[in-house]
């Protein structure tokens, strides 16, 4: 019995001691830890586009080079952010660079090495008692990048450094830009700068309807020509300069894959076409699958030089030229165009002879059939002075300029080289000449209602003069006067600028051959806040007088009418450019049209073909939307009367999007 009681005391004893020993850890394992879940791991989205104002996070580094792929080195700079979590070589003054880790967490969240990369500013790590680098530490670093055969996501060696470390950073000299030159064709490239100019104009992430050419030296290349894909990477400057052009994936000569042939060297001076692109604002490059090396060190396709590629000569000399595949490039005026013709069939008349262009494209190698596009973007009219290159031709012994491509035209298609602009007084001092052509802008006085010639006399502050026969264009039709009254609104009292003659028929001094220029004032407008909407003016961007590229800002008409341009929430402002004489409204950019007294019931803003702005553009009078209505190259706002109307380019970003190029605003306003 006592054994037996024995035994139940130690149970009871030891079944104490184990209660009141609930609190102390396990001194083993527990078998049943594997049925906890593991902790979540933190997910950290993609932040930043990898710009200067807006780095990627590591997350977002990482899926930029998963879209790269591995072996894949970035063309441009690449700005991250993120904290120090490993150095691996500190900076040192013996090669003066480093080694380490970032992440977006301090616990390690996501990694990407800076490799071998330069100090702040740029610049090798020269002075042990400047500031290192240390784990913990938030950094700003920016350079060349790629996934190292797809596992080891760093910057590129000697293509990366620092930019801040915990904020500070240092100063990075801006890249020096040469002269702008070039006029973008064969004949006449761009240089870097021109092309860097060319892009500006255009606005962030737009490419160029057109291609174009660029001629420079090869400063760094970064992915060689090969057999594998047939293309190449590299940048381009100009002698001297160091901002930079890239040549994105471009073929090698003669617009095909490489197969064999000279390969790409630092230096090399090169031609480059393509359509161009400034990419998310910050890379100015050709656009991707539109590019090509046109020539190597002089060398072409067919193993010419540039230089002798494209001859210009004469139309007489181009007639007496063989049939060949020589390029040749004109200049002359347009004779013999027929209204709608879609392929581009005319005339091409200098002073030495004349040929028959038969087609003319947009673009060398275009589309055919789409002139009546090129005519809406690039005006050309009967009587339009313009350059194209094509080759020598013949069919049944007539002389034909065949595959024809437009390099450019002069003022528009509306006036000869050689304008004179004067006032009245000095037009009428002038002698008597059908060969010169002058640019009058004075006041419509003594117009006839009805009248289908356009006869009137101009004034302006030095003098009066008689104008024999207003046309709606350079050697349009005659007695069409009231059409181009019904479109342009032009009556008594409205200020005009013409072109045309000095002439004199018995002893009165007159103004021949004129034609229509544009129109700034509507003249009398009346009284009144309703009613019917027959009054109206026409406005011209031309008629500003601004320099190319200038911000538009407030501008005022004579007749008091003002239009404020307004940048919003985009960095670029609107600005005027001279090549389409057009205002550039960019993505979120806004203008404001006011009336000085009546109010305005309809606003129809005239565009250069493909450039309306953005599918979430808008109207807005009296804090009310207002309907717009679009139509080949207008853009109608009706439907309400108030003195202020305002046109906002919408857009889902402050970028990119379609701009709103408008060539005129006219106005119509309550009688």
């Amino acid at each position: 019995m006592k054994k037996i009681y024995n035994i139940l005391m130690a149970a009871a004893i030891a079944l104490g001691t184990f209660t009141s020993c609930e609190d102390v850890p396990m001194p083993f394992n527990n078998p049943l830890d594997y049925l906890k879940p593991d902790p979540e791991e933190e997910v950290i989205d993609p932040v930043g586009d990898g710009t200067k104002d807006s780095p990627f996070n590591v997350a977002g580094v990482l899926a930029y080079l998963n879209e790269l792929g591995p072996d894949v080195e970035s063309t441009k700079d690449i700005y991250v952010t993120g904290v120090v979590t490993s150095v691996k070589e500190a900076f040192s003054t013996q090669y003066g660079n480093a080694q380490f880790v970032i992440s977006d967490t301090e616990d390690g969240t996501n990694q990407f090495t800076f490799y071998r990369g330069l100090y702040l500013g740029n610049k090798k790590y020269a002075n042990e008692n400047d500031v290192n680098i240390q784990e913990n530490d938030v950094v700003v670093i920016c350079g060349k990048i790629v996934n190292y055969r797809g596992s080891t996501p760093e910057t590129v060696q000697g293509k990366a450094y620092v930019v801040s470390i915990n904020g500070k950073g240092a100063d990075v000299p801006e890249a020096k830009t040469g002269e702008a030159k070039g006029a973008g064709t064969q004949a006449d490239p761009y240089n870097v700068a021109g092309v860097l100019n060319y892009l500006n104009g255009l606005g962030a992430d737009v490419t160029s309807p057109n291609e174009v050419y660029i001629k420079g030296k090869v400063k760094e290349i970064t992915e060689q020509f090969g057999t594998q894909y047939g293309n190449a990477t590299f940048t381009m400057i100009d002698e001297g300069f160091d901002a930079v052009f890239t040549a994105y994936r471009v073929l090698y000569l003669g617009n095909k894959k490489y197969t064999e042939g000279d390969l790409l060297k630092e230096n090399d001076e090169v031609i480059v076409c393509g359509k161009v692109v400034n990419f998310k604002g910050n890379t100015p490059e050709t656009s991707q699958n539109t590019g090509y090396l046109y020539s190597l060190n002089g060398k072409t396709a067919d193993g010419g030089g540039s230089s002798s590629e494209v001859k210009t000569v004469s139309i007489a000399d181009f007639n007496a030229a063989p049939v060949s595949d020589t390029w040749y490039q004109l200049t002359g005026t347009v004779k013999n165009l027929k209204d709608g013709d879609q392929y581009g069939n005319f005339d091409l008349e200098d002073a030495t002879g004349s040929v028959y262009v038969y087609g003319l494209l947009s673009e060398k190698g275009g589309d055919k059939k789409k002139f009546q596009e090129l005519v809406a973007a690039k005006g050309i009219k009967e009587g339009s002075k313009i350059t194209i290159i094509g080759n020598r031709g013949e069919y049944n012994d007539k002389i034909e300029v065949l595959n024809a491509y437009f390099v450019s035209i002069e003022d528009g298609g509306s006036a000869d080289t050689g304008v004179k602009t004067v006032s009245i007084a000095d037009f009428n001092a002038a002698a008597v000449s059908n060969d010169v052509w002058y640019k009058l802008t004075g006041t419509v006085k003594n117009l006839k209602d009805g009248d289908q010639y356009g006869n009137f006399d101009l004034e302006d502050a030095t003098g009066s003069v008689y104008v024999y026969g207003l046309l709606s264009e350079k050697g349009g039709e005659k007695k069409k006067f009231q059409d181009l009254v019904a479109t342009k609104g032009i009556k008594e009292g409205c200020k005009l600028t013409i072109i045309g003659n000095r002439g004199e028929y018995n002893g009165k001094i007159e103004v021949l051959n004129a034609y229509f220029v544009s129109i700034e004032g509507g003249g009398d407008t009346g009284e009144g806040g309703g009613g019917s909407s027959d009054s109206g003016a026409t406005y011209m961007m031309e008629s500003l007088g601004l320099e190319n590229a200038a911000e538009l800002g407030t501008q005022t008409f004579s007749d008091g009418l003002s239009i404020t341009f307004a940048a919003e929430e985009n960095e670029n402002a609107p600005k005027y450019y001279t090549s389409g004489k057009a205002a550039r409204v960019y993505a979120k950019n806004s203008l404001t049209i006011k009336s000085p007294s009546k109010n305005m019931t309809k606003v129809v803003l005239t565009c250069v073909a493909n450039y309306l702005g953005n599918e979430q553009l808008y109207g807005e009078a009296d804090s009310k939307k207002v309907t717009v209505k679009r139509e080949d190259v207008t853009l109608a706002f009706s439907d309400f009367s108030s003195k202020t109307l305002k046109i906002v380019n919408d857009y889902t970003e402050a970028k990119s999007g379609t701009q709103l190029r408008i060539v005129s605003i006219e106005v119509t306003y309550a009688k």
